[in-house]
């Protein structure tokens, strides 16, 4: 579950969410199907993220400015994980990441209790630093859909911030250069006006510091760690937009010019799946329960 403090369930800050919480191939398979939705506007196998042995590597280095129109060169492979549906960005140093999506509706069944979060982060691939994370989540609970801000890096949010399905949500993640601070910020915005409802922003001090070698973009179903459901909530489809990662503090780009992996999870007996990148890697989509 999240550490948002809007859930009377949520009573404080979660332990960092990435796939080092889970370790080996043997996690139960779960469930699926898709519904549309509109929106406006360093080896992951050392990690634990990977089942099998196709590995992610990449050396941290590289050069905010537009986006730089190159060409599309550096999809790596598309990978099983445990429990990360999107795509992660690798070898170069990243000091910042970005993206926004519309609060998927929760369809849940009688008595069900699920779960799913979205967001975006740094070194949640990265083995042996910290994972900084910001994003929404999606429940069931009793069979009750339930939402709320999802924090994973043990970020404390303080205050009340009300999220419910259709939100339009902007997150963003950056590092102080050195991996031992992040700002982790996080929009509500009108649909129509884009003007904010609500901002959250809270600083998160990394120990160990972060090595920033991975960005991420991913629609997930928590760990045990931080969610006592293990099941993924039906969310239908979450759109990903403008999604974009600055490198060295200097440049910002698109997933498709950056070395970057998909990655799924199979959910009972069917996939979470994203899509294609479009729009010259500023847009895909993750879908729940493809068979």
């Amino acid at each position: 579950m999240s550490n948002s403090s809007n859930s009377s369930r949520r009573l404080g800050p979660v332990a960092g969410e990435d796939l080092r919480l889970r370790s080996g191939c043997d996690v139960p398979e779960r469930a699926g199907r898709t519904r549309a939705s509109k929106l406006i506007g360093t080896t992951l196998v050392s990690a634990g993220l990977l089942c099998g042995t196709v590995g992610l590597t990449g050396t941290a280095s590289g050069a905010a400015t537009p986006p730089t129109p190159h060409a599309s060169v550096h999809r790596l492979s598309e990978v099983r994980t445990l429990n990360w549906a999107g795509y992660v960005a690798t070898g170069r140093k990243y000091t910042g990441v970005q993206g926004e999506w519309i609060v998927p509706a929760a369809t849940c069944s009688h008595n069900e209790n699920s779960a799913s979060t979205t967001w975006v982060g740094l070194d949640g691939g990265a083995s042996g630093s910290a994972a900084e994370q910001i994003g929404t989540e999606t429940e069931c609970v009793n069979g009750t859909p339930n939402y709320s801000v999802w924090t994973g890096a043990g970020a404390s949010v303080q205050g009340t911030y009300p999220v419910t399905a259709g939100d339009l949500m902007f997150a963003q993640v950056t590092s102080n250069s050195t991996g031992t601070s992040y700002q982790l910020n996080l929009t509500d915005a009108n649909t129509v006006t884009g003007a904010p409802i609500w901002q959250l922003g809270t600083v998160v001090p990394a120990s160990p510091a972060g090595s920033d070698v991975t960005a991420e973009w991913i629609t997930m179903q928590p760990s045990a760690s931080t969610s006592p459901y293990l099941v993924t909530t039906d969310f239908g489809t979450v759109a990903f937009v403008n999604v974009e990662a600055v490198v060295n503090g200097a440049s910002r780009d698109t997933i498709s010019h950056l070395p970057h992996t998909e990655v799924y999870f199979m959910d009972r007996n069917d996939h979470v799946l994203p899509t294609s990148l479009s729009n010259g890697g500023l847009e895909f989509s993750v879908n729940w329960g493809v068979s």
